[in-house]
């Protein structure tokens, strides 16, 4: 890369721009390896097996770190309470528990954070931007975990179909319950 190519990349650290979306579930990221690497996910190919439990991961880097649950070696330790960890990032992390400090501030409404990235989720509240859109149905959301959530919708089968108008439920009680919606003329 040329000198002004480096400089260009390295000033989104500073703006914060993410200009690689992913086509599969719209999420941003500052840097092409990072969606190169986050693309794995969708297609849910797991070629690295731990060898002591035999759950499989898209990443390489993924499966050392769960390694580290087979062992009890916790080399990482907290000098306020001598609370242990496996991980260095997770000590670091545990720290500002004992200090208290929130250095992260949201400008909407002066609202702190132990972490940008924790900042940087809560700041959705007041854009009302969602990043994870299913690929499917076109529905939006704010944040991974209710995306994650949404998505098993399409991939569960339902087992439960309703005979009066198509719709499908996974369990017995919300099925029962919407058939009664039809006997009372509701739907």
């Amino acid at each position: 890369l040329s000198c002004h190519s480096r400089l260009l990349a390295h000033q989104t650290v500073h703006t914060g721009t993410k200009a690689f979306k992913c086509p599969e579930c719209g999420q941003t990221f500052r840097w092409a390896s990072n969606l190169q690497r986050h693309q794995k996910n969708h297609t849910h190919e797991k070629p690295f097996c731990c060898e002591a439990c035999g759950q499989a991961f898209s990443l390489k880097d993924r499966l050392a770190q769960h390694r580290k649950v087979h062992t009890e070696h916790r080399p990482y330790s907290c000098g306020d309470c001598g609370k242990a960890f496996k991980q260095k990032s997770n000590l670091l992390r545990h720290q500002l528990v004992h200090t208290g400090e929130r250095p992260f501030y949201c400008a909407d409404c002066g609202k702190a954070f132990r972490t940008k990235e924790n900042l940087s989720h809560h700041q959705r509240v007041h854009s009302g931007e969602k990043p994870y859109t299913c690929a499917e149905c076109g529905k939006s959301f704010r944040w991974p975990k209710g995306f994650s959530i949404h998505r098993r919708l399409h991939l569960t089968k339902r087992f439960y179909e309703c005979g009066h108008c198509g719709k499908g439920f996974r369990h017995l009680g919300f099925f029962t319950r919407h058939q009664r919606t039809h006997r009372h003329g509701e739907v």
